[in-house]
């Protein structure tokens, strides 16, 4: 039998023949698509030309036979290009869901591979960054009922902005945060520190997740990254040249996010932000008295001074039901948690839980602006003395920028 389209057959009747005598021509749903689409010059799925034959098998084959004659009536022709038409509007929404789909998946890969590039690059060029040589060596000193956290937030590192809530650049971003070392380092000399925490709570790079954000920054984000990493270097180290016990924290923001879409982004470990603590080591890898906590699924947990800390950005733990979620997830109900992310100074307790909420270190941007959120640039240090009845005491000194 011939699988080829005879002459002055039409192409409906070529269709029909092929699926009719399907299994004696021994051909696959797909191959007879092959023979359809080659005639009508179109690339159309096999799934087309099998339901519209399904569909006049079930529901017009009968109705001809029954009228006895070689032609169609008005009627049915009408209703079968009606069917036809559906199917055929379907089969393109299908088509365009699949490239869609496609699409999508091909940047997801270009992002990933982008991204490890990127951290190759990272890596090389701190490996050609000297170490900072090793700070003197201090006398033994006795352990205090006293340790200082120092927060660390929203520096937003790359975003400029010059509005009606204020003006934020590269510049201004450098004269806060030494400030701000300033007086965390007048802060230790004032209360003979000798245990500090210093916990940067991500965002401290603009990145690209808002479109006003890649238009106002100055730089791309691996070099947010890079003056980032150095702001902090110096931060840490000179706070480790006075301080015989540094912790160091470090977790990620959203603003880190390989890809602008979260939903897109698998993990936590595609963001920019995972590279400062290697960053960090690298830098710092002559300081003994330094301690570096890497974050693992968006949080650090931490003891300090036998109370059980959080630190995480705050984009995942709302203020009002962070701390239910986050004791379900922990196994354990936390006695403090610090984030950042909405951009203003706020605490609150909740049962055994206080939330402490650090400002940012850029205050106003576009975003926030348009939003009408945000607050007053700031950071946020925190000291925990034991109380002789029992607990902690804590006291918390913020440090405005404006």
């Amino acid at each position: 039998m011939n699988m080829f389209r005879k002459d002055g057959e039409s192409f409906a009747e070529y269709q029909y023949r092929l699926y009719e005598n399907k299994e004696s021509l021994g051909l696959s749903n797909q191959q007879i698509a092959d023979f359809l689409n080659h005639e009508n010059g179109t690339d159309y799925d096999e799934s087309k030309y099998r339901k519209e034959y399904q569909i006049f098998k079930n529901v017009w084959e009968s109705m001809f036979k029954k009228q006895h004659t070689a032609s169609l009536p008005d009627e049915f022709l009408e209703e079968l290009t009606k069917e036809q038409l559906k199917m055929n509007e379907k089969n393109r929404a299908i088509t365009k869901m699949l490239q869609d789909q496609r699409r999508e998946y091909r940047k997801l890969l270009d992002f990933s591979g982008r991204f490890e590039h990127i951290k190759d690059e990272i890596f090389s060029n701190i490996s050609a960054l000297p170490a900072i040589p090793t700070p003197p060596t201090f006398p033994t000193a006795e352990r205090q009922e006293k340790e200082l956290i120092v927060l660390m937030s929203d520096w937003h590192i790359g975003a400029e902005y010059d509005g009606r809530f204020g003006k934020y650049n590269v510049k201004i971003a450098k004269e806060r945060v030494r400030y701000y070392l300033s007086e965390v380092l007048n802060e230790i000399k004032t209360h003979g520190h000798n245990k500090v925490h210093l916990a940067h709570l991500g965002d401290g790079i603009g990145g690209n997740i808002h479109i006003s954000s890649r238009v106002a920054a100055s730089e791309d984000a691996v070099q947010q990254l890079m003056i980032l990493c150095e702001l902090l270097t110096e931060f840490v180290s000179e706070v480790a040249k006075v301080v015989t016990d540094v912790s160091v924290y470090s977790v990620v923001g959203n603003h880190g996010r390989l890809i602008p879409q979260k939903d897109a982004v698998r993990s936590h470990e595609e963001n920019f932000e995972k590279l400062i603590i290697w960053h960090l080591q690298a830098r710092l890898a002559n300081y003994k008295n330094i301690t570096f906590h890497e974050d693992r699924d968006g949080l650090v947990e931490a003891n300090v001074l036998g109370e059980s800390v959080v630190f995480a950005h705050g984009d995942l733990d709302k203020i009002a039901n962070g701390s239910d979620k986050l004791a379900q997830m922990l196994s354990y109900v936390p006695q403090w948690i610090f984030i950042g992310h909405v951009h203003h100074s706020f605490e609150k307790n909740f049962g055994i839980t206080t939330v402490i909420v650090n400002p940012s270190g850029i205050g106003h941007d576009s975003y926030s602006a348009s939003g009408r959120f945000g607050g007053r640039a700031g950071q946020k240090m925190v000291t925990f003395e034991k109380s002789k009845l029992g607990g902690i005491n804590h006291s918390v000194k913020l440090i405005n920028f404006n």
